[in-house]
């Protein structure tokens, strides 16, 4: 496997939830303390800022198949029409509960949208997973610190998910007709001295890429819950990775520079740069939200 490379230096707090959009040949990918969204373009080598008006914390984003965006931010879902700088309220999201945050989502092969929340001071399982179809929330799971990046099989029949703070993957049994994910177990454990699972992706082998928050590092597991293979990266916290490219096989990472002390920036000044990587397997194309 090649050297994982920087393509953008951008510094970003907290980059998270990269989404490859095949018809534009671009990443969109966000900065969540910040509140931005940034969209890059890897033929010109250019990042630039998609201008929005939306407050609250930016837990991620999501194409829809209309055109323009879909955010988590907030207490809310929204939509953003392309062009636009306004998003539209879709739906409210724990709005009673002022201690969670939203966090990391993605739709399932059939455009639905599954996220997570969590539990903004990282103490206590109040978080769930939730399910978006149309403009209707369902909560599907609880009981999570933090419930975090997610995934399916290649044949749609296994649903994964991260459960951030026991070091965790979960898998279940997947159903694409209705969105059911049921039958929850542990797929596998990250060991503490190799940092936290955050962001997840799956390629078309039906490998787990996960990768490791303090940890240095990203891996990638079978779907039995084995690991195939762990690679060093140059920064503390790498945080979600995510297949594009016109072939999707490049292997694109955000990454984390918030509250890093001075000798990690010295190991890895590229903290919060977007990075792409030759991973020699392709992805899986990620479905755009249908509602």
């Amino acid at each position: 496997m090649s050297v994982t490379r920087c393509v953008i230096d951008a510094n970003a707090a907290l980059g998270e939830t990269p989404v490859w959009s095949v018809a534009e040949n671009r990443l969109y990918w966000i900065d969540c303390i910040a509140g931005a969204i940034h969209s890059y373009d890897p033929i010109a080598a250019e990042d630039s800022l998609v201008p929005i008006e939306v407050e609250g914390y930016l837990g991620a984003i999501s194409l829809r198949a209309e055109g323009g965006l879909l955010l988590l931010a907030g207490k809310a879902l929204w939509t953003l029409d392309a062009g636009s700088t306004t998003p539209r309220r879709l739906a409210g999201v724990e709005e009673d509960m002022t201690d969670n945050l939203v966090n990391d989502g993605k739709c399932d092969p059939a455009g639905r949208f599954w996220f997570g929340t969590m539990h903004a001071a990282e103490s206590e399982a109040s978080g769930a997973l939730y399910r978006l179809e149309g403009a209707e929330v369902t909560k599907v799971d609880q009981g999570f610190i933090c419930a975090n990046g997610m995934g399916w099989s290649p044949d749609g029949k296994t649903f994964y998910l991260v459960d951030m703070m026991p070091g965790q993957v979960l898998a279940y049994d997947y159903d694409t007709s209705n969105g059911t994910a049921l039958n929850r177990r542990t797929l596998f454990s990250i060991p503490a001295s190799e940092g936290m699972p955050d962001g997840l992706c799956v390629d078309i082998e039906g490998g787990i890429w996960v990768a490791h928050w303090d940890g240095w590092r990203i891996s990638r597991w079978s779907p039995e819950g084995h690991r195939l293979q762990t690679l060093e990266v140059p920064v503390q916290r790498p945080t979600c990775p995510i297949f594009g490219g016109p072939d999707l096989s490049t292997l694109y990472l955000t990454s984390s520079a918030a509250d890093l002390p001075t000798e990690s920036l010295a190991r890895g000044p590229h903290a919060g740069a977007l990075f792409a990587i030759d991973a020699g397997v392709r992805g899986v194309p990620i479905a755009e939200f249908a509602g």
